[in-house]
């Protein structure tokens, strides 16, 4: 047995876009279900999450089209 990693290989590099939503933890407005599954309709995938001070942080990506 290997510890090698299998490779993957993409006939072109994929683009990715971003998008950055920030909430605060203090009003309790985090992300409704909603709103959640609105953003996956749209192709966004949540890639982080974190809270800083008093705000949440959510990162999510998509291919670019």
């Amino acid at each position: 047995m290997t510890d090698q990693q299998p490779m993957v290989y993409v006939d072109e590099p994929l683009l990715w876009e971003y998008k950055h939503l920030v909430k605060a933890v203090r009003d309790q407005s985090l992300p409704a279900e909603e709103e959640l599954n609105s953003l996956g309709a749209q192709g966004w995938e949540l890639a982080a999450a974190f809270i800083v001070l008093n705000e949440a942080h959510f990162y999510f990506m998509r291919v670019k089209a």
